[in-house]
């Protein structure tokens, strides 16, 4: 009678141990902290529903704008330190202001957006760069970093993207560019 009640009690044991697991979820890697550096270089346009914009007269003016005097964008550094623990996700990205009148160093904090496939984070709208977007990007083998920033142009179709990809929107879905109104 013993071993019947001591069986019972094992199958009983696994049972609820594995039902316990089932409903832990996924189990993920122990995960990683780091930094990445990269340089903010291809310039393109989007429209402002977020697809890519064919037009290379756009495209001339974000030229033009990302790499005047009074802005810095077109080559700007950017370092973005992240932290991957399981289903904890958080990144910061810190770089130079692009406005040469504010000489300093502005950190955004990035959320987590849930992209399948790799690690993504982003800002939009955030109080340091009220008219920019900041994306941040990296493979599940926390490779190939990408940056990429949304310059909202307020009285246009279309808005000013530059990234250190040169092609963002397979890195980052365009989706995530559409432009909510203020």
């Amino acid at each position: 009678m013993m071993s019947v009640r001591r069986a019972a009690s094992h199958f009983l044991t696994t049972a609820i141990f594995a039902t316990a697991l089932t409903m832990a979820g996924p189990v993920h890697a122990a995960g990683k902290s780091g930094e990445a550096f990269v340089v903010l270089k291809y310039i393109s346009s989007v429209l402002r529903n977020g697809s890519p914009d064919p037009s290379m007269e756009h495209r001339a003016f974000c030229a033009k704008k990302l790499s005047e005097p009074a802005t810095h964008y077109h080559d700007m550094k950017v370092a973005t330190k992240y932290d991957v623990v399981g289903d904890e996700q958080s990144a910061k990205s810190n770089f130079p202001s692009p406005l040469s009148t504010q000489p300093l160093e502005l950190t955004v904090d990035l959320h987590p957006l849930g992209i399948e496939g790799k690690y993504a984070f982003g800002a939009f709208r955030p109080s340091p760069v009220p008219d920019d977007y900041v994306l941040f990007s990296m493979s599940l083998e926390f490779k190939d970093p990408t940056s990429t920033f949304l310059i909202i142009n307020e009285n246009k179709p279309f808005n000013c993207v530059i990234s250190s990809a040169s092609d963002p929107f397979t890195r980052i879905e365009s989706g995530k560019f559409a432009v909510d109104s203020k």
